[in-house]
């Protein structure tokens, strides 16, 4: 009988074990809000950013890798000319970025001799 009440006293009650938790979840919460969260938010703002400048010329993928030039923004859709006599609207949400990001590189300003016949060089519309 004595084994036994020493045993009841030695577990901590469910108050003190959740307290004792509390401090390695708040530091996994911090560390997915670093990690994950916050340059999702980030990547999120840059890229609304990116689409509400969208204008008239702008040379764009979509998020199908499709390549156009924006022919006209008319509030939430973009008229995107693939070839020419080809337009495409799609939703701005879908455009993903600039061929001069995505295609060519971050510099965008790779030689034109090089290019000459890819479908995203600028002299072919």
């Amino acid at each position: 009988m004595f084994d036994y009440i020493l045993l009841m006293q030695a577990q901590p009650s469910p108050t003190q074990s959740l307290m004792s938790m509390l401090p390695a979840m708040l530091m996994m919460f911090g560390v997915f809000y670093l990690l994950v969260w916050r340059p999702q938010s980030k990547e999120r703002q840059t890229h609304e950013n990116f689409v509400k400048g969208l204008k008239s010329g702008d040379l764009v993928v979509t998020t199908g890798g499709l390549l156009g030039k924006v022919k006209s923004v008319d509030g939430n859709v973009v008229t995107l000319e693939v070839s020419k006599g080809t337009r495409v609207e799609f939703l701005k949400s879908q455009i993903q970025g600039t061929q001069a990001k995505l295609v060519k590189g971050e510099s965008g300003d790779d030689d034109k001799e090089s290019n000459k016949g890819d479908a995203g060089d600028e002299g072919s519309w």
